[in-house]
């Protein structure tokens, strides 16, 4: 077996890359984590260190590539479409409470709510730690996706404002500390 190792796939977190390792296993291809503990230590340096890493040998590089191709679930993306569907807007005026939680289960605006929850619980706990990981999921937030409803866009905001002034006291606070 050659020791020479190829990534063929870089994952966010350490779980998929553990699932994606055990299905290479199940087909008898050696294969290994490269930054698996680091980033499931120190989840915050993830894209800094480019995420898991699966490597294989350079001989099983191919056949690895087309075996996780073929364990991926493919699904049928929806239809884009350019006007909003009437009956969203009817199922919101019909029953409000509703409309707010399938909002909330939107991938966008859940992320928005932890960020701004998390930007909140950052006053308390921890403020620098926290304040990134809260900008860290702001900055995830990619403008491709789906828009945010109104209080997802409000949500980051606030959490943003609030990051920044939690970042402006410490760095207050540093330079107090720094000149005495």
């Amino acid at each position: 077996m050659s020791t020479d190792l190829v990534t063929i796939a870089t994952f966010a977190e350490p779980a998929e890359a553990t699932l994606a390792r055990g299905v290479l296993q199940e087909e008898g291809i050696p294969c290994f984590l490269e930054g698996e503990e680091v980033i499931a230590a120190l989840w915050m340096l993830g894209n800094a260190t480019g995420g898991v890493k699966l490597q294989v040998p350079r001989e099983y590089a191919e056949r690895a590539v087309a075996i996780l191709d073929d364990a991926a679930p493919h699904r049928e993306e929806e239809p884009v479409t350019a006007e909003p569907d009437p009956a969203d807007f009817e199922a919101e005026a019909a029953d409000p409470a509703e409309a707010a939680e399938a909002r909330e289960t939107d991938p966008g605006d859940a992320m928005a709510a932890r960020a701004f929850r998390a930007a909140v619980l950052g006053i308390f706990i921890l403020p620098p730690l926290v304040s990134l990981y809260s900008t860290w999921l702001l900055l995830r937030l990619s403008p491709n996706e789906k828009p945010l409803s109104t209080a997802g866009t409000w949500k980051c905001c606030l959490a943003l404002a609030v990051n920044l002034l939690v970042c402006g006291f410490v760095v207050v606070l540093v330079r107090l500390i720094c000149r005495s």
